[in-house]
C-alpha cells in the first residue's frame, strides 16, 4: 500500500497522521473493523455491514468481544444470514464488569494493532463499544458510532447511558437514529459535520424479517390469541431492575393474567433466566407462560401477535412502535424519545402496580410512521461513511492510496 493518513477535517476530532503503511496484499482498500459486543449489536450492524459489503469500497473486518460467563453462540450472534461470522472473537475473563472491561479494551487494542483499520465501527452502548472506542482513541483510528444521541431525560445515569455519552464524545462519525437523536448532539456542542441522522439499523433488520415473523406465528405455540396477549419483557433495561422492583413486577403479572393472557419472555443474561428462579416458580403457578431461548424471529412474531407490550428494554420500544404494538414503558423516562413523540410508545412510571393495569388492543397494530425507520437506515450509514472515508481521500479523510 502507497500510503496511510487518517487527519481531521472541518468539524472532526482530531486523529495524528498515521505512518506510511506497505503491504504486498492485492486488496488496497480501506479497511473499516466492526467491534461487536453481543446479539444486540448484530442487529443494529448487520444492515450496515451487508450495505458496505454490497458497495465494495472498503474491506471489512468484524470482530466479537465475548464475556466468559455468556455462553453466545456464533448461531445467536447471526439473526441475519447477511452478517459474516465474526473474523475474530476476544474471550473475556473477568470477575466483575470492570475487570471485564479492562479486558475487552486490551483485546480491542490488539485487534486493532493487528488489523491496522482505517476505520472502527462500533454500536450500541454496551461495555464492549466503549472499550473500542477508547481503544480507538488511544491509537488514533477514526471511529463512527452506531445509536448516537440516545439519552435519559432525567434521574441519575445508569452506566448505560454514561457509555453512550462518552463513545459518542469519541466519535468521529455519529450516526443518529432520528433528527431528534441529531439535534440532541447539536445542542451539546458537537459540530453538525460530524452528525448524521441516518435512522434505525435495528430496524432495518425488523423489516427484512416481519414478513417472516407473522407468518411463523409463535403465539399460536403459546395457546395465546392473536392481538389479544401481553407481552412482558423486562430486565434489559437501562438502568438495570433492582430485586425489590423485580420482584413487585412478578407480582403484577401475575394480577395482569388474572384479566388477560400474559406471557414473559426470559432472555439470557436477566435475572429471570436460571431456571430454579423464584419470580419463573411464582409466574408458572399463576399460569403465567414463559419464553425462553427465542430466535430473532420467534421473538419478532411474538411481538407482532401481541396487542400489548410491558418493557424497560430501549430496542423493544423502537420495535414495538416500528411494529405498531402498544408499549408500555416501565420508569419514568427513556432515552428513546423518538417512540414518545411519534411512535406508540408511553411512560407508565416506576411503580410496577401499572403494570396490571395494561390492556391489549384486541386490533392489527398499525406501524408508526417515524422518519428514516424504513429499512434503509444501513445503506445510508454506508454511504456516509464512504463519503467521509473513502470518496474524500482528497481532503485527507481516511486515505489509502
Amino acid at each position: 500500500m502507497a500510503g496511510h493518513r487518517i487527519i481531521s477535517g472541518p468539524g472532526l476530532r482530531l486523529v495524528p497522521p498515521q505512518p506510511i503503511k506497505t503491504s504486498t496484499a492485492a486488496d488496497h482498500r480501506p479497511i473499516v473493523l466492526h467491534a461487536l459486543g453481543g446479539p444486540d449489536d448484530v442487529v443494529l450492524m448487520a444492515s450496515l455491514v451487508a450495505a458496505l459489503e454490497r458497495g465494495g469500497q472498503f474491506r471489512q473486518v468484524v470482530v466479537h468481544a465475548c464475556a466468559a460467563d455468556t455462553a453466545v453462540t456464533a448461531d445467536d450472534l447471526l439473526p441475519d444470514p447477511g452478517m459474516p461470522a465474526p473474523d475474530s472473537w476476544l474471550s473475556v475473563e473477568g470477575d466483575d464488569r470492570t475487570e471485564q472491561l479492562a479486558a475487552m479494551l486490551a483485546g480491542f487494542e490488539a485487534a486493532l494493532l493487528d488489523e491496522e483499520p482505517d476505520l472502527v465501527v462500533v454500536a450500541g452502548a454496551g461495555d464492549a463499544a466503549l472499550a473500542c472506542a477508547l481503544a480507538a482513541a488511544k491509537q488514533g483510528v477514526a471511529l463512527a458510532h452506531v445509536e448516537s444521541g440516545l439519552r435519559q431525560t432525567g434521574g441519575a445515569p445508569s452506566l448505560m447511558a454514561l457509555n453512550r455519552v462518552l463513545t459518542d464524545r469519541l466519535a468521529d462519525t455519529l450516526l443518529a437514529f432520528s433528527a431528534h437523536d441529531a439535534n440532541q448532539l447539536l445542542d451539546e456542542g458537537i459540530p453538525d459535520s460530524r452528525v448524521h441522522a441516518v435512522g434505525h439499523t435495528g430496524i432495518d433488520m425488523l423489516r427484512r424479517h416481519q414478513a417472516a415473523a407473522l407468518a411463523r406465528q409463535a403465539w399460536s405455540s403459546y395457546g395465546l390469541p392473536v392481538h389479544g396477549y401481553v407481552l412482558v419483557d423486562l430486565g434489559g433495561g437501562e438502568p438495570e431492575l433492582d430485586a425489590e422492583v423485580l420482584g413487585a413486577a412478578v407480582d403484577a403479572v401475575a394480577r395482569l393474567h388474572t384479566h388477560v393472557p400474559a406471557i414473559v419472555r426470559v432472555r439470557p443474561g436477566t435475572d429471570w433466566a436460571p431456571a430454579e428462579n423464584s419470580h419463573l416458580t411464582t409466574l408458572a403457578a399463576a399460569g403465567v407462560r414463559c419464553a425462553t431461548d427465542l430466535s430473532y424471529v420467534d421473538a419478532l412474531s411474538l411481538l407482532t401477535g401481541a396487542g400489548a407490550v410491558v418493557t424497560d428494554a430501549g430496542a423493544l420500544q423502537d420495535e414495538a412502535s416500528a411494529v405498531g404494538v402498544a408499549c408500555h414503558t416501565l420508569g419514568e423516562d427513556t432515552a428513546r424519545a423518538a417512540t414518545l413523540l411519534h411512535g406508540t410508545n408511553v411512560l407508565i412510571g416506576a411503580d410496577p402496580a401499572a403494570i396490571a393495569e395494561v390492556r391489549p388492543t384486541g386490533e392489527p397494530p398499525v406501524a408508526a410512521a417515524i422518519e428514516l425507520w424504513d429499512g434503509r437506515a444501513g445503506e445510508r450509514a454506508g454511504e456516509t461513511l464512504v463519503a467521509h472515508y473513502v470518496l474524500h481521500s482528497d481532503h485527507g479523510l481516511g486515505v489509502r492510496a
